[in-house]
C-alpha cells in the first residue's frame, strides 16, 4: 500500500488574550448567602438614594462618559441592574430616572474575559462563504476564554483558510457583548423530557406531570407545577421528591439566549448563565449539521462546572 505523505506547516497566526476585552454584568458587593446580606444591601441602597438629584446626575454622567465607549446599551444594563436590587429600596421610594440608573450602576461591574488565558480553539465552516477566492473556506472559531476568578466562557472569531492552506484571522472587535437571556422560554415536551434518565421518565409522578402539560409549554408553566408539588414536601414520597429535583435541574439546565444580528461574531461571548455553570463553561466543540431539508444548525457539547461537579451538556 502506498503511503501518502502529508505536509505540516507552522502558521504565523497567534491568538493572544486581550485583558481590555471586558463584559458588563451584575455586581453584588456582599455575598448573597452571608449573614446580614439584606441589611447591608439596604444600607448601601439608602446611602445612594439619599444623594441629591444634582449629585446623582453628575455622578451618572461621569460614569456613562467613562464606560459608554466600551459597552453597548450601557443605560439599559444599568436599568436591569436596578430592577434586580430595587427590592432593597426604602418603603415608598419614588426615584427619578437618573437616580434609578445611578443605583443600577453601583451594582454593575466589568469582567475581563481573557485575563487568565485564551485557548482551546475549535473551528467549523462558516454559513457565509460568499466573496471568497477559489478553494478558500471561511470558518468560525470558538475559544475558551478564562478570566478573573478562573471562570471560563465561550468566545468566537472568524477567519479564512485559503487554497494553499494559509490561515488568516479577522480582527476581533473591542466591544464584547453577552446575550439576552429569555426569562420564560418555550419548550417542546418531547425534546425536553427526552433528557430525563429512563428511571425518572418511568416514575408515576413524572408521567402525571408530563401528561398534564401541553405539547409545548413555558418555563413558568412547569415551574408552577413543581412549586405546587414542593408545597406538599412533607407528604411527598421519595419518588416524588426525585421527580421534582429532576425537573428543577432540567429547568436550570435548559435556558435560551439570543444575540442581536447586528453584533459581529467576534464581539459575542457566552458567559455562564446556569448555576451548573457558575464556575465556568469549558471547551465547547461545535459541529455544523445539515438536515435533509437543507436547514443548517450548529450544535456543540461543553463541560459545565459549578466548583464541585462537572457536567457535559448539549447546547
Amino acid at each position: 500500500m502506498k503511503r501518502e505523505e502529508l505536509e505540516v506547516r507552522r502558521q504565523s497566526v497567534l491568538i493572544e488574550p486581550d485583558i481590555s476585552r471586558v463584559i458588563i454584568k451584575p455586581f453584588a458587593p456582599v455575598v448573597p448567602l452571608s449573614p446580614g446580606y439584606a441589611a447591608r444591601m439596604k444600607g448601601l441602597v439608602k446611602r445612594i438614594v439619599e444623594l441629591s438629584e444634582e449629585d446623582s446626575r453628575n455622578i451618572l454622567d461621569s460614569v456613562c462618559a467613562a464606560f459608554r465607549d466600551r459597552h453597548r446599551d450601557l443605560e439599559e444594563t444599568f436599568r436591569l441592574s436596578y430592577e434586580r436590587i430595587k427590592i432593597f429600596l426604602p418603603p415608598r421610594s419614588e426615584l427619578s430616572k437618573a437616580k434609578r440608573l445611578l443605583l443600577g450602576s453601583y451594582f454593575t461591574c466589568e469582567y475581563s474575559l481573557e485575563a487568565a488565558a485564551l485557548f482551546n480553539p475549535s473551528i467549523v465552516p462558516h454559513d457565509d462563504q460568499n466573496g471568497l477566492a477559489s478553494g478558500a473556506l471561511r470558518f468560525i472559531m470558538s475559544l475558551r476564554a478564562t478570566g478573573e476568578g478562573h471562570i471560563s466562557s465561550i468566545e468566537f472569531r472568524t477567519g479564512v483558510i485559503d487554497a494553499k492552506g494559509d490561515v488568516s484571522l479577522d480582527a476581533a472587535g473591542k466591544i464584547v457583548t453577552t446575550p439576552t437571556v429569555n426569562p420564560d422560554p418555550l419548550y417542546t415536551a418531547s425534546d425536553f423530557f427526552s433528557k430525563l434518565q429512563n428511571g425518572e421518565r418511568r416514575s408515576s409522578t413524572m408521567k402525571e406531570i408530563i401528561k398534564s402539560l401541553p405539547a409545548k409549554f413555558t418555563r413558568s408553566q412547569l415551574a408552577a407545577k413543581t412549586a405546587r408539588l414542593k408545597k406538599r414536601s412533607a407528604k411527598l414520597s421519595i419518588a416524588q421528591r426525585r421527580a421534582v429535583d429532576a425537573l428543577e435541574s432540567l429547568l436550570e439546565l435548559n435556558y435560551e439566549i439570543d444575540f442581536s444580528e447586528q453584533v459581529p461574531l467576534s464581539e459575542r461571548a457566552i458567559f455562564p448563565v446556569s448555576s451548573f455553570e457558575s464556575n465556568g463553561i469549558e471547551d465547547a466543540r461545535f459541529v455544523r449539521f445539515t438536515d435533509d431539508d437543507g436547514t443548517v444548525t450548529y450544535y456543540s457539547t461543553y463541560t459545565a462546572y459549578d466548583g464541585k461537579i462537572i457536567m457535559p451538556l448539549p447546547s
